[in-house]
């Protein structure tokens, strides 16, 4: 055993023979001596300075630094808000705006003109509605009083004032006249598009176009019932049929398109048809029974392609004896791959 000599405390401590160097006795001596020993850097670079409140000394980091830590801080701007409030004594006296009372003030307070947050509030609320009145103030058309409108097209005080027709010409200005083709009535309309008077004229006109144009007499080609029609290209009588027809066709395509396969079961040697080209067995207790039989695994003797061994797989697949021969085969590979890019491309 070795003995050493602490460097902060100076005491004596045992060394183990596996330890090549050891310093301090303790965690706490070495931890010590390195706070004492950055203090003395700091030092060098910055200023000492005395604290403004409780005047000790100390390093500061920053040159505007005037406080020792945090503490002495809250407690310098504690002290500084009592002055002020000792000098903040004297006061003086101003009249509400709106209620008309006198109440005081501190003399640092140079804005305040109402005694209460309630007053403040009415004598707000008040001076915006004479605002709005004053914009909506307008004079009648009809009497030539003054009045409070409600929107901006109102033009007359009351109904009293207001003519009768004119809401009649105000609406005849955006509409027009046109004809029915149908009954010849004249009605207004907003736009050019609506050429009859009403739903009733509209269904008599197109029963007369369609009557107006060749009709075609043909059999259902589902269900070989006669019809009449105007389409020249209409083949059933309603819809029922068509879509029938159309489920129909749609099955025919599906079965086209479907090829079946014959083909001996591995297991039992019977023959089944199957639409699947991969499938080997007719059923699937079949293909359980096939795999739990030792015949089913055709165990083979192989040579390594890495290291030359021989060994025994039942996978036909397998071509390295180990993982780490397969390793090797693929790092081969790879580079033979990247010479013949070099070399021939």
């Amino acid at each position: 055993m070795k003995i050493g000599n602490c460097k902060n405390c100076g005491k004596e401590f045992e060394i183990g023979l596996n330890v090549k160097r050891k310093t301090f006795c303790s965690v706490e001596c070495r931890k010590k001596l390195y706070a004492h020993a950055l203090k003395e850097k700091r030092a060098e670079k910055y200023p000492v300075k005395k604290c403004v409140w409780c005047g000790k000394e100390f390093v500061a980091n920053i040159y505007s630094k005037i406080f020792c830590n945090q503490k002495c801080l809250i407690k310098s701007n504690s002290n500084k808000r009592a002055i002020e409030r000792q000098n903040s004594i004297t006061k003086n006296t101003e009249i509400c705006l709106h209620c008309g009372k006198e109440f005081e003030i501190n003399f640092d307070i140079k804005r305040k003109r109402y005694c209460s947050k309630d007053c403040r509030k009415k004598s707000y609320s008040q001076a915006g509605k004479e605002k709005r009145v004053a914009n909506k103030i307008k004079i009648c058309a009809g009497c030539g009083k003054e009045f409070v409108k409600n929107s901006n097209i109102q033009n007359y005080c009351s109904k009293k004032c207001r003519p009768k027709d004119s809401y009649i010409k105000y609406k005849d200005k955006k509409t027009r006249t046109n004809n029915c083709l149908c009954c010849g009535k004249e009605f207004r309309t907003y736009t050019k598009r609506i050429r009859y008077c009403s739903k009733k004229c509209l269904e008599i006109s197109i029963i007369k176009q369609n009557q107006a144009k060749e009709q075609f007499i043909r059999n259902c080609a589902y269900c070989e019932k006669q019809f009449e029609t105007h389409i020249p290209h209409k083949i059933y009588c309603c819809e029922k049929c068509k879509i029938i027809v159309n489920r129909k066709d749609e099955k025919a395509t599906l079965q086209k398109k479907r090829v079946s396969y014959l083909r001996n079961c591995l297991h039992c040697g019977e023959e089944f048809i199957t639409g699947n080209p991969r499938q080997k067995f007719c059923k699937m207790q079949c293909r359980h029974d096939f795999q739990a039989s030792p015949s089913s695994k055709k165990i083979e003797v192989k040579e390594c392609k890495c290291c030359g061994r021989e060994f025994i797989t039942s996978r036909s697949y397998k071509k390295c004896c180990s993982k780490i021969c397969g390793k090797r085969v693929s790092r081969i590979k790879e580079k033979l791959l990247k010479i013949y890019e070099t070399v021939y491309v």
